[in-house]
């Protein structure tokens, strides 16, 4: 279990369904349905060490990047697009840097410094924030009706 993962996954899943109960709005229903599967596979990922939860959670992370470019895609704004694809775009970076530093320290590479999976573990949290980040963007922009998905 990854203790640190596993609360990131926690708190930012409960900030994320309270925001999206107290300002629901029917026609991103789609957007609330592969977050709220992301953060129950999230959990569960860190939670355990099954091969299967974690290609799981993997292939909602995708689907969750595809769902959130689309409806960011339909943007009237493109303030709003720029932003949302630039966090976008950093939060899997971060997620990468942090599965390559991962798999680095796990194949003990001489010489590599201690503090590298620590990196890696806050590289993923960031991830996990910048996602909370992204949700509430889309769920202002779309309330302020800067947002069409059909």
């Amino acid at each position: 279990m990854n203790i640190p993962l596993y609360y990131s996954s926690a708190i930012i899943g409960t900030l994320i369904i309270i925001i999206s109960l107290v300002l629901y709005n029917p026609q991103l229903t789609l957007l609330y349905q592969i977050t709220y599967l992301g953060i129950i596979s999230s959990i569960l990922n860190h939670m355990d060490t099954n091969t299967a939860v974690k290609y799981a959670d993997r292939f909602i992370i995708v689907l969750a990047i595809i769902i959130y470019a689309y409806y960011t895609f339909f943007s009237k704004s493109k303030s709003i697009q720029l932003l949302v694809f630039i966090l976008l775009s950093i939060a899997i970076l971060c997620y990468l840097v942090s599965k390559i530093t991962t798999s680095i320290t796990d194949i003990h590479l001489l010489g590599l410094p201690d503090y590298i999976p620590k990196v890696s573990q806050n590289l993923h949290i960031a991830s996990h924030c910048l996602v909370l980040f992204m949700f509430i963007i889309i769920i202002f922009a779309y309330t302020r009706q800067t947002l069409i998905p059909q």
